[in-house]
């Protein structure tokens, strides 16, 4: 048994430029600074990729990293995109001494602009 938890924000911003912000890993410290670093371990093709990504401490715990499987899908209507990723063991994403790796059984999220197209 795993604890779930559901959210809701909202974001007055086009989906496609929340997507970028999430994807591109350069960027993903401007939306969360918890986000230490981020690097692309395998591009399975252009929306699925494998990535290794660290956080910072928060006491009183310390540093996390996660090793993902992530897939992404813009819907039929153009604007709603869909994330869905897993935790996965892959040789070039080994454990870090000191670092503990977190288990990311599944996860996703949808974004959608609003009534207002926004």
């Amino acid at each position: 048994e795993f604890p779930a938890a559901i959210g809701t924000m909202v974001i007055k911003a086009p989906s496609t430029a929340i997507f970028d912000m999430y994807w591109d890993l350069d960027k993903r410290s401007c939306a969360d600074p918890l986000f230490y670093h981020g690097r692309i371990i395998e591009n399975s093709g252009p929306q699925t990729r494998v990535e290794h990504l660290s956080f910072k401490p928060v006491w009183p715990a310390g540093p996390r990293d996660f090793c993902n499987l992530l897939h992404w899908r813009i819907l039929e209507d153009g604007k709603t995109i869909v994330v869905a990723s897993s935790g996965i063991e892959h040789p070039e994403c080994p454990k870090i001494k000191g670092v503990t790796r977190a288990k990311l059984v599944v996860s996703g999220f949808v974004i959608e602009p609003l009534a207002d197209n926004t």
